[in-house]
């Protein structure tokens, strides 16, 4: 009986026991940790689920101050409408103001007389 033929597959197990070993190794150590990583995962998710959760709390308050105070704002139209007619009441305003001529008006023509006038009579009313 050939025993070579058996001895060359046992050197092949023989000079892969310990790449066998360290792999047997490694899958224990991860069969040993891998409950430990599904309770860390868990920790995990739970603690973004808290962040998220918070997250949209925060935003739906955010959501609900924005529609409570979307009422005491104007719209960009309204403003651009009312600006334009305070624009024109203004030019209307200095328009009817200013005359072409130059030309004072009364009051304003008069207005040191009247002054005069009047310092005058007071200091006669008081003096007597």
């Amino acid at each position: 009986m050939n025993l070579g033929h058996l001895e060359k597959e046992f050197e092949k197990v023989h000079d892969e026991l310990p790449i066998l070993l360290s792999r047997v190794a490694v899958t224990e150590e991860w069969q040993r940790t891998h409950p430990e990583t599904h309770r860390l995962e868990a920790a995990a998710l739970a603690l973004a689920n808290a962040a998220i959760a918070a997250k949209l709390h925060d935003m739906n308050e955010l959501r609900k101050q924005i529609d409570t105070e979307r009422g005491t704002f104007i719209t960009r139209e309204f403003y651009d409408r009312e600006h334009q007619r305070i624009r024109e009441e203004i030019s209307d305003l200095r328009s009817s103001r200013d005359t072409s001529s130059g030309e004072k008006g009364l009051l304003e023509q008069l207005w040191p007389f009247i002054l005069a006038a009047l310092t005058f009579l007071a200091g006669h009313l008081v003096w007597k």
